[in-house]
């Protein structure tokens, strides 16, 4: 935490104004709690929605991001029947799991480190979800048709389906929301009740302005205009069919960086409806190469072209791990460009998930970037107790079983010491033998000191040699293949071919890659852009890269 706090603004929840604001003189460790539901039957079958679970979990942002994607470091805190939230309410489910949460905040516990004695306090700093369930456990209307349904703002339906940026003064307040429940009318209001949370004596759900760009953009945003996009250039502008489309982008050279996220053929009711067969992650994946596969095809001059040029951008810009307020700045203008485009071009309203995209900025701004607060680990979560609920024949108290299964296989971690990875890690270690390779040669190191490896995980991502990875300072990228990895007591450093690169081209949002060069560097793990990423190649011969600004 200390580490945190001493970098730059938007770049950690810790360093966040939010944090920052709210944290008290003695050791107080914040964490996220996570609501939401997973079906254990057949999701098809005559069972199903009768033994609906709602998982909560935790974790700690205070822990570095590439350690929290593991799942030993989301934690359970409970299971509760979908039903008896439905019939009992959140307060009487909950109510248990508040007591403990107070008592964490409060009287906090006693630790004890190298013989020194610590008292340590937990803070529930934000929940997490989807935009259903946030609304539901925060006390706010879960219908997204009334009048003032946003959690975060006031605005009304009509005012929202028109909302390019964020007006400041709708936003909810302390005094408006005690304003409102005296109020007592929740289709002005967008208050159905006082929230259990409150009850929380240093939180508030009008604090609680975490979105879900996991639902808000690849489930949500994405479709909607990936859809109008597609319909336009296939079947308005017939700048190429959906045959042509589909066969591109199966087999697009998507490389062993995302191979695994290849999504399925589109169809024509996919774009009718909206309803890509596509996950977040193969959305994603996507969203980033969807240039690279019919870029050439569309007139760059095309409005529609433009849009989704922009709209690429603005996935980009989301997606960075660390903010400045000039790029804040861009961002606001950007979602603003995109939902006044959107209502120009195809003479539609906005839907629900595009009004978040407004609130975006003053939540990096107050909490951080917006990436760490995604679901997707979370979601990953559900998978393990959806088999484990799936190995049991058993109904009888579901929540029961699963909550022992966790304590197990928790107790397993703590035996196993199983909750932080190594930073790096590798295998197949060997010594350098000079005259081997000439890239090695060309460096000027003391190589008896070191040794070398052709593969290793860095913060839970493979590098290879082969791949491409880039480094960027004061706004001048370069680019390298790597060509070998050196070890040095522990420490892994990459050593790299340049290449050179002509310009960027906006149409591709790409690189246009040049010859590469004779000059060999040796990297640092820590200064790299982003995961590592490979060239394309374009129908016309050209080679670019299409860069990952985010990890």
């Amino acid at each position: 935490m200390k580490n945190f706090s001493e970098n730059l603004p938007y770049t950690h929840f810790i360093n966040s104004s939010f944090w920052q604001n709210s944290k008290k003189n003695n050791v107080t460790i914040p964490f996220f709690l996570y609501m939401d539901d997973f079906e254990i039957n057949d999701p098809l079958g005559s069972k199903s929605g009768q033994q609906k679970i709602c998982g909560i979990y935790y974790n700690f942002p205070s822990v570095p991001q590439y350690q929290l994607s593991k799942l030993s470091n989301i934690f359970v805190a409970g299971f509760v029947k979908v039903r008896d939230l439905q019939d009992c309410g959140f307060t009487d489910c909950l109510t248990p799991l508040l007591n403990i949460l107070k008592t964490l905040e409060i009287n906090g516990l006693q630790i004890n480190v190298d013989g020194k004695s610590c008292m340590i306090h937990f803070k529930l700093v934000q929940i997490l979800g989807d935009n259903l369930v946030l609304n539901t456990a925060l006390g706010y209307v879960s219908s997204f048709s009334v009048n003032s349904w946003c959690r975060i703002c006031k605005r009304q339906k009509l005012q929202i389906r028109t909302d390019c940026l964020e007006v400041p003064n709708s936003l909810r307040t302390r005094s408006s929301y005690n304003s409102d429940i005296l109020l007592n009318n929740p289709v002005v209001s967008g208050i159905k009740n006082v929230s259990i949370f409150n009850s929380l004596s240093n939180f508030h759900v009008t604090d609680n302005i975490a979105c879900d760009i996991m639902h808000d953009l690849f489930l949500g945003v994405c479709k909607y205009n990936f859809s109008k996009i597609l319909h336009y250039f296939v079947y308005e502008k017939k700048f190429f069919c959906l045959e042509t489309f589909d066969y591109r982008k199966q087999m697009f050279q998507y490389g062993d960086t995302e191979i695994g996220n290849i999504s399925p053929p589109i169809q024509k009711h996919h774009i009718q409806n909206a309803s890509f067969k596509m996950n977040a992650r193969q959305m994603k994946t996507f969203s980033h190469m969807i240039l690279l596969m019919v870029g050439d095809l569309i007139d760059r001059d095309d409005l529609v072209n433009k849009f989704l040029i922009l709209f690429v951008r603005l996935i980009d810009l989301l997606l960075l791990s660390n903010y400045n307020d000039t790029i804040l700045n861009d961002l606001q203008l950007l979602i603003e460009e995109h939902n006044f485009t959107y209502q120009k071009l195809f003479k539609e309203h906005l839907k629900p998930k595009f009004h978040n995209l407004v609130h975006y900025p003053t939540i990096i701004k107050k909490l951080g970037p917006i990436k760490l607060l995604w679901t997707f680990r979370f979601e990953a979560e559900h998978q393990l107790h959806k088999q484990y609920a799936q190995s049991i024949t058993s109904r009888t108290n579901v929540p029961l079983t699963l909550a022992i299964k966790s304590s197990l296989r928790f107790a397993h971690c703590v035996l196993k010491n199983n909750f932080f990875q190594p930073e790096y890690s590798f295998i197949n270690i060997e010594e350098i033998k000079m005259g081997c390779n000439e890239h090695l040669s060309s460096i000027n190191l003391n190589f008896s000191l070191y040794k070398r490896t052709n593969e290793i995980m860095f913060r839970g991502v493979k590098f290879k040699i082969g791949h491409i990875v880039t480094v960027t300072i004061n706004e001048n990228i370069n680019i390298y293949e790597v060509l070998d990895f050196i070890i040095k007591e522990n420490n892994v450093e990459i050593v790299g071919k340049k290449w050179t690169h002509l310009n960027f081209s906006e149409r591709f949002q790409s690189y246009l890659m040049g010859p590469v060069t004779e000059i060999y560097d040796v990297i640092n793990l820590i200064t790299l852009d982003g995961p590592p990423i490979h060239f394309d190649l374009l129908n016309n011969g050209l080679k670019v890269l299409r860069q990952k600004k985010y990890w």
